[in-house]
């Protein structure tokens, strides 16, 4: 399967004859912009699929719009509170990225599995972290690495 190009900002810029500042505000909503640019910048936009690079606007504000979770599934009533977190974060703009324990390894290889899991979360520069009641114990002895990047942490 071909991969599909992403529309830049310099492509609407040049399609709209506006800079690609100006494109940027208006498709951020930041600063202010006439309606009638708006509306051009817009239509432009739609017209050629534009969806927004988050990668990047992570790098340029700190922010990701992640949230880890680590809640497993093992029961009717833990779907239900995983649905809450997710429905919960959604409406705030915000994605779960959902990673499980393993409870069926050792105590020793789950530390380090969790420890693992924990280091994904980081690596992708999650805005916080919620945690299962169990995986919390777990982490114990590792809960100054989220400390440490000053990440907020839920226990559920």
């Amino acid at each position: 399967m071909k991969k599909k190009s992403l529309v830049s900002l310099k492509q609407i810029a040049d399609a709209t004859n506006l800079s690609i500042t100006t494109v940027s505000r208006v498709l951020r909503k930041k600063g202010e912009i006439s309606e009638e640019t708006r509306q051009r910048v817009m239509k432009v936009a739609t017209e050629l699929n534009y969806r927004p690079n988050l990668l990047i606007q992570g790098i340029q504000t700190g922010v990701t719009g992640n949230v880890g979770v680590m809640v497993p599934p093992c029961d009717f009533f833990w779907v239900e509170v995983l649905k809450g977190i997710h429905d919960g974060l959604a409406e705030r703009d915000f994605a779960p990225i959902n990673l499980w324990d393993e409870s069926d390894l050792a105590l020793a290889d789950r530390e380090a599995f969790m420890l693992k899991q924990m280091h994904r979360l980081i690596d992708r520069r999650v805005d916080g972290v919620i945690l299962y009641p169990r995986v919390s114990e777990v982490y114990g002895s590792h809960l100054d690495e989220l400390e440490s990047r000053e990440l907020p942490v839920v226990t559920l």
